[in-house]
């Protein structure tokens, strides 16, 4: 009974934190939703202040690469910026409920107009507003850029690369050429990839010659070894050697010593015989 009551208790404390997470969700998204003008382009500054610098949902390099696969992958900039966002703090659930909340805003809003479209285009203040959003929409994708440009990191390839871009936009602006922004896209990407892949073969190259340099040293080291185990053996052969010769050397003068006692015993003996016949003669005189 204790066990199935904390599951269950376990079962509400998560059902409880997921709505919550939910509710948070939705009510973010609807509010950048509701808003923001100027299109998905002004929506990146107030997505990074509400998910980087405030929750802590995003940190600023995942922000970065969400923006520019969101600008590379078809549809609205916010739409699929949204998408991510739900996805990663509450998986297929939550990029239903952040994408929803993002849509409906506008949907609603673009209802209303189209009811009365006519008189809401011919009123005068609703002119002079929209005249006002339209600098307050450009102010926000500056904004966006300017953070985001900060963000990017200090590199020389980066820097040609955003100098480039830029020229390039001013020009096609100036001469009132046809050019998509993909193409910006398409170019920059294969810019990178053709960077990225003459770096990694470098690197390639660069670990296969420490791989044989490694090597090389390895031998050198095996081979040194294999010499002091040579020369360590014959030393050990040769103090082998030197001991045997001590040995015989030691059994020899034993020997030597032995046949010295032998013959100073005999010595003795002869003696000691000389002693007795002498000793023999003199009683025999004596008798």
């Amino acid at each position: 009974m204790k066990k199935t009551q904390s599951n269950n208790s376990d079962l509400g404390a998560k059902f409880k934190r997921k709505c919550k997470s939910l509710l948070i969700l939705f009510w973010t998204m609807f509010k950048i939703g509701l808003f923001t003008f100027g299109g998905g382009y002004a929506m990146i500054h107030l997505l990074e202040n509400e998910f980087v610098s405030k929750k802590k949902w995003l940190d600023n390099d995942e922000f970065f690469d969400l923006v520019t696969i969101a600008e590379s992958t078809p549809g609205p900039v916010a739409i699929n910026c949204s998408t991510y966002i739900g996805y990663k703090t509450e998986k297929i659930l939550g990029s239903f409920v952040a994408t929803t909340a993002m849509c409906l805003p506008s949907f609603i809003i673009i209802f209303v107009i189209s009811l009365f479209f006519n008189a809401f285009l011919e009123n005068t203040y609703v002119a002079a507003a929209f005249k006002g959003i339209q600098v307050c929409a450009v102010f926000l994708i500056l904004c966006a850029g300017i953070k985001m440009a900060k963000k990017l990191k200090k590199s020389i390839f980066n820097l040609l690369l955003f100098i480039a871009t830029f020229a390039a936009m001013i020009l096609v602006s100036i001469f009132n050429a046809k050019f998509s922004s993909i193409f910006y896209i398409l170019i920059s990407g294969a810019i990178g990839l053709f960077i990225y892949s003459v770096g990694y073969f470098k690197d390639k190259v660069k670990l296969k010659k420490a791989s044989a340099n490694n090597s090389e040293i390895a031998l050198d080291e095996n081979s040194n070894s294999t010499c002091i185990n040579t020369d360590e053996q014959a030393n050990a052969s040769a103090n082998i050697e030197t001991t045997e010769i001590n040995a015989e050397q030691v059994c020899d003068n034993n020997e030597i010593k032995n046949e010295n006692s032998v013959s100073h015993e005999n010595v003795t003996l002869n003696e000691s015989d000389c002693s007795d016949l002498s000793d023999n003669d003199n009683e025999g005189g004596a008798k």
